[in-house]
């Protein structure tokens, strides 16, 4: 009885073992900044598998960054947007096991603010 239970703890850690080495997820983080370098504060990140469709979201915070984990590894499209920015897109971003972390840096341009009269 005894040595059945060693051999059942034994196959039991090895089971265990094997299984953390199956991990299937990434993680994908950076910066939002306007064109002078400056950090835009509550930018909305969008992180959309483009085999799935689905989304991961996240905002950036005071210092420009944000950060999504886990995220399943695949192909993404990265979307940033920002009230008074132009929206940013980035395709094919590919997130795979040996490279866990995606440092993304995102530039975006302000969008002027013109007055429009119209005379009829």
């Amino acid at each position: 009885m005894k040595r059945t239970c060693y051999f059942l703890v034994f196959l039991l850690s090895f089971c265990v073992a094997e299984g953390f080495g199956q991990i299937d997820t990434a993680s994908i983080e950076g910066r939002v900044a306007d064109s002078s370098g400056a950090s835009v504060v509550g930018a909305s990140v969008d992180v959309m598998n483009v085999e799935t469709n689905y989304t991961y979201h996240a905002v950036s915070n005071r210092d420009g960054k944000w950060s999504i984990s886990p995220v399943h590894i695949g192909t993404y499209r990265v979307s940033v947007s920002a009230a008074g920015f132009q929206k940013s897109v980035v395709d094919a971003v590919t997130l795979d096991v040996q490279f866990p972390a995606c440092e993304f840096v995102s530039m975006m341009r302000r969008i002027s603010r013109q007055a429009f009269c119209l005379t009829g």
